[in-house]
């Protein structure tokens, strides 16, 4: 027998340990999903949002693209850079900081 059994102090001291390991194994969950939490918040803004869907024509940063999808994690767009046709893939909490126009009327079709 070792000294915490004859004082009897182990059931009591897992009773007072336990909540506090729950809590702590809680707040660690929480750090570690944030980032991916906060990601898709910001997927499912710009998925519900209006102006923008899949196939849309638009401005990205001064470059000609098409949305590919719109992603719960992060949206894809094509873009012809003069090399080729290449996707862009953005994680959707960049989209904010992110010059991102829509094309209403095709220039050719203006008059």
């Amino acid at each position: 027998m070792d000294a915490i059994d004859l004082m009897g102090l182990e059931g009591s001291i897992t009773k007072l340990i336990a909540p506090w390991a729950g809590i702590l194994i809680t707040v660690i969950t929480i750090f570690l999903l944030k980032d991916v939490i906060y990601s898709l918040i910001k997927g499912l803004k710009f998925k519900l949002r209006p102006g923008f869907g899949s196939g849309d024509v638009c401005y990205i940063d001064k470059e000609r693209a098409t949305i590919i999808k719109i992603g719960l994690l992060e949206t894809i767009f094509e873009i012809d850079n003069g090399r080729g046709k290449v996707w862009r893939y953005i994680p959707n909490e960049e989209l904010d900081s992110t010059v991102l126009e829509r094309i209403i009327v095709p220039k050719d079709i203006e008059e």
